[in-house]
């Protein structure tokens, strides 16, 4: 019984051409040459670019670093301890500790040893960043003009 393939065949893959839904998907090596480290990086800044985003959308600063997770979860739907796990750091306060993170968050530990995370305005973010500022604090205003009014502030007298 002879076999399909001896041992001195080979086997290539040649250009070959499927027709799908109208496009001309060719199997050449040519769209296989995505660079992992290019790869790797893009999704790397994506990530850095959502933390940055999260930790900017609360000027106030974060209490803890699970409420941060919480934010995130809430934002993107995963967990970032995971996603920074997957690029290899040893956890998510190591990931934000990194130099990668470096000039986007501000951690400060109060005298309980309780840390904060706070962000960091760099160009790119810093006009946007000091409009919500802005807005934060006019809704703070607003919130004690109206408790400064009373519980009857939104009545009017009808005499």
């Amino acid at each position: 019984m002879s076999s399909l393939f001896s041992k001195n065949s080979s086997f290539t893959l040649s250009s070959s051409s499927t027709i799908s839904n109208g496009s001309n998907t060719s199997l050449n090596s040519s769209n296989f040459d995505i660079d992992p480290l290019k790869l790797l990086t893009s999704k790397l800044s994506k990530f850095r670019d959502q933390i940055s985003q999260t930790l900017l959308s609360t000027p106030e600063g974060f209490s803890s670093l699970s409420a941060f997770i919480d934010d995130f979860c809430f934002f993107y739907g995963f967990n970032p301890s995971e996603r920074a796990r997957s690029f290899g750091y040893f956890s998510l306060y190591e990931f934000l500790k990194s130099d990668y993170m470096k000039g986007r968050v501000c951690f400060k530990i109060n005298f309980n040893g309780e840390l904060f995370l706070f962000p960091l305005a760099d160009d790119n973010t810093r006009q946007i960043f000091n409009q919500i500022l802005i807005s934060y604090d006019e809704r703070i205003q607003r919130n004690k003009r109206r408790a400064n009014l009373g519980p009857f502030s939104k009545r009017r007298n009808f005499y």
